[in-house]
């Protein structure tokens, strides 16, 4: 999964097991809710971490089937989960540690940078797992990666307004 999140290989490298796809999915949207938690109640952090699993679901299915190659489907969301639960263990730290802290503080300054980071180094997981499911060049798969986090972004705002 280290190799994933370094850009050195692709979903192929995964077995095409429903097992490893299921662990992923219950690991991903656990870590989500985590995450969620820092900032919101139960009910918002649960909805909007299975809304954004599915979502990435959907989108990759719906790539998968326009480049005519839906077989991959386990693989590319597996692999796509797997990194970004590895890289959501490394940030959840950061998102932790910015509650009761002054936005104008230092360290404030040095969470905005560390997010920053792990948005575009998710953003080049994506991109990498992308060029090789469907065989683009990798800044194809960025450019879809770059769609996909803003439609992502759209949807859930728009479906789970934040009550708190």
């Amino acid at each position: 999964m280290l190799d994933l999140c370094l850009l050195r290989v692709g979903p192929q490298r995964l077995p095409a097991a429903r097992e490893l796809l299921w662990l992923f999915v219950v690991a991903y949207v656990t870590l989500g809710v985590v995450v969620y938690l820092s900032r919101y109640e139960l009910r918002f952090a649960l909805s909007a971490s299975v809304l954004e699993t599915l979502l990435v679901a959907a989108f990759i299915q719906l790539l998968l089937r326009a480049w005519g190659r839906p077989e991959r489907f386990t693989q590319t969301l597996t692999a796509l989960l797997a990194g970004w639960t590895l890289l959501g263990l490394l940030v959840a730290p950061l998102v932790y540690g910015t509650q009761g802290m002054e936005p104008d503080s230092r360290d404030a300054v040095l969470v905005f940078v560390g997010m920053t980071l792990y948005l575009a180094w998710s953003l080049a997981v994506l991109g990498n797992i992308l060029h090789h499911a469907l065989e683009v060049p990798l800044y194809g798969g960025i450019g879809l990666g770059v769609v996909y986090f803003m439609l992502s972004q759209m949807v859930v705002a728009a479906a789970l307004p934040v009550a708190n």
